[in-house]
């Protein structure tokens, strides 16, 4: 059942502060409509006639916005380009393609132990100090207390972008996330050392198309940052995992050369092989910010 679909003069476009197209909306007149014929039928035939693209702006939506008569009526067709971020738009993107975003805070944490003290204590039973604990009673083994303090530290993570052709995304790779997320890397990654990173999720978007009309989907992965360092317990150098955990007197994480009873270094990330997950192999991001250039230039 065919009907007869004619472009209207009704069309939108909007911009925005960098003269791209924001929206766009076509607005098609479908006459001599037979009876019986379902909106979807209407719809779909009209999806069929419009084009895939206005500009860089992909089709998203069609309906039925108006009925003149019994045997026609008004489809609106719009259009939106679709965006990782206000500044990567999806449409120059191809397969292999990875932008990655450092992601840099601070968190709160309780730490026990200062860089340093200075002590104003003239009483002579005032808690002593010398060993930068914070809040210490003074006790040593089972007779040691430290209240400790909440502090602001830095958080460090990066977020990589990676774009795929959807039939990679089969159900061997979906494997190989399920496996690798919770873990930390075995071998250096990203000029990171073993040890220092954790992946942390992986979202994948719904499937798009570029320009080219080919179609593709994205996958964000989210690794935290925690650099490996040296503790000197006992004059001894003891070395912990950025993602190990320390810990020493009476279970408390001890940072200085001090004597603790016991001192500990825990593991509680298991690790994992992430060049599997095909990312971040070299600077990736060169031809797509030179399209992105290109792009913003038109």
């Amino acid at each position: 059942m065919r009907v007869n679909i004619f472009l209207t003069t009704k069309e939108r476009r909007a911009v925005n502060a960098r003269n791209h197209l924001s929206q766009a909306e076509l607005v098609y007149l479908v006459t001599d409509i037979p009876a019986g014929t379902s909106d979807a039928e209407i719809l779909k035939q009209v999806s069929a006639a419009s084009p895939k693209l206005v500009g860089y702006a992909p089709k998203v939506e069609a309906r039925i916005t108006g009925r003149p008569g019994q045997k026609s009526c008004e489809v609106s067709v719009k259009y939106a380009p679709e965006n990782d971020t206000d500044d990567i738009p999806r449409v120059v993107k191809r397969p292999g393609d990875e932008v990655w975003i450092i992601l840099g805070k601070t968190g709160r944490e309780k730490r026990f132990h200062a860089r340093s003290t200075q002590s104003y204590g003239i009483a002579s039973n005032s808690a002593p100090d010398s060993d930068n604990w914070i809040r210490w009673n003074g006790g040593i083994g089972s007779e040691f207390r430290a209240e400790g303090a909440w502090v602001y530290a830095p958080k460090m993570q990066e977020k990589c972008i990676r774009t795929f052709d959807p039939d990679q995304i089969t159900f061997a790779y979906r494997r190989i996330i399920m496996e690798t997320i919770g873990k930390v890397n075995q071998a250096s990654f990203r000029n990171w050392a073993p040890g220092e990173v954790l992946l942390l999720e992986a979202q994948q978007s719904r499937e798009y198309r570029n320009e080219k009309g080919d179609w593709l989907t994205d996958i964000t992965f989210l690794f935290g940052i925690s650099p490996n360092e040296t503790r000197t317990i006992s004059q001894r150098s003891i070395a912990v995992g950025g993602w190990q955990i320390p810990w020493g007197v009476a279970g408390f994480d001890d940072g200085r050369d001090v004597t603790p009873q016991s001192f500990y270094v825990s593991t509680v990330y298991a690790e994992a092989d992430f060049s599997r997950l095909n990312v971040g192999r070299g600077d990736a991001n060169a031809a797509l910010r030179r399209r992105i250039r290109e792009f913003c230039e038109d």
